[in-house]
């Protein structure tokens, strides 16, 4: 049978999205999939266009079959949007990832964050005992052999104030810290002492004057460590003093060292702090210190 001549045969199929696509199976094994464009009996050629453009001009002897296909259209960044959403709902709902983050744009890869302990003891609360006291040394007369004879010895005064101690710590790292306090107590008791620690004269409360003791403190301290554990701290801070009595009130300012230590668990401390008055408005023959024996809550 004698094929009828024909010139080309240009076919309309250019819509590469179209739901069917011609394919040209080839002998050497290869296949070529696109819109055949053209039948060219006369030379036994085939035009076809693939999906990138590209145009092949296949010999009918290289060909091993021809057939039309059906093709499926996919929206491929959709595709893409979809895996990401769906490898990020995977990822809230895997106990073992909880820590691992998508990569838009690389769907199979999940980039790990390492476990980071971020908790620490940002303030503590503070409530304790107060001994303040101030002393200053003296030469004093003493008596010996029933009072037939007197000698000179420097003696040293104390006069101690009880009471209890307020405070607000604000950590800004592991080892800096300020600290507020408020130190509130009466007059407890005065000793004179001996230079061999021998106390030569005492009172108690009921035998002093009437005077109560307000102090006022802020510092900056350095620990080596604010977190659980032992803790070792020193610092500078002003201090306010403050001593009502029936004649008035005496202020005096200061700027005071301190030194501290304790052990600190994860919602309490207990801890001894040590406030020395460096230099001031305080007579130079004083030695004023505070003493606190303090429990704190960590927030």
């Amino acid at each position: 049978m004698r094929f009828i001549p024909t010139t080309a045969i240009v076919l309309t199929f250019i819509a590469m999205n179209s739901q069917a696509q011609d394919v040209i199976y080839k002998k050497d094994g290869s296949i070529l999939k696109g819109v055949l464009l053209e039948q060219n009996f006369e030379n036994g050629t085939y035009k076809i266009q693939l999906a990138g453009g590209s145009i092949f001009v296949v010999k009918e002897g290289d060909i091993d079959k021809m057939t039309t296909e059906e093709t499926k259209a996919v929206n491929n960044s959709a595709e893409a949007q979809l895996e990401v959403i769906t490898e990020e709902s995977r990822a809230r709902l895997d106990s073992n990832r909880v820590n691992s983050l998508p990569i838009h744009g690389f769907n199979s890869q999940v980039m790990p964050f390492p476990i980071t302990d971020t908790k620490q003891n940002q303030s503590s609360f503070y409530i304790g005992t107060l001994s303040h006291s101030i002393s200053y040394k003296f030469d004093a007369y003493l008596t010996q052999d029933f009072g037939n004879s007197y000698y000179i010895e420097e003696v040293e005064a104390v006069d101690k104030f009880k009471g209890i101690k307020l405070g607000f710590q604000t950590n800004y790292s592991k080892h800096i810290a300020s600290h507020l306090s408020l130190s509130r107590g009466s007059f407890d008791s005065s000793e004179v002492i001996s230079s061999d620690g021998y106390i030569l004269e005492s009172l108690n409360s009921s035998e002093l004057p009437d005077i109560s003791y307000l102090g006022l403190s802020a510092s900056i301290i350095a620990s080596t460590n604010l977190q659980k554990g032992w803790q070792f701290s020193t610092g500078l801070g002003i201090l306010r003093d403050s001593y009502s009595h029936d004649l008035g009130t005496d202020t005096y300012t200061s700027l005071g060292l301190e030194l501290g230590m304790g052990y600190s668990w994860e919602k309490i401390q207990l801890g001894l702090q040590y406030q020395g008055v460096l230099t001031g408005d305080y007579d130079s023959d004083l030695d004023v210190s505070n003493l606190h024996l303090q429990l704190g809550i960590n927030i």
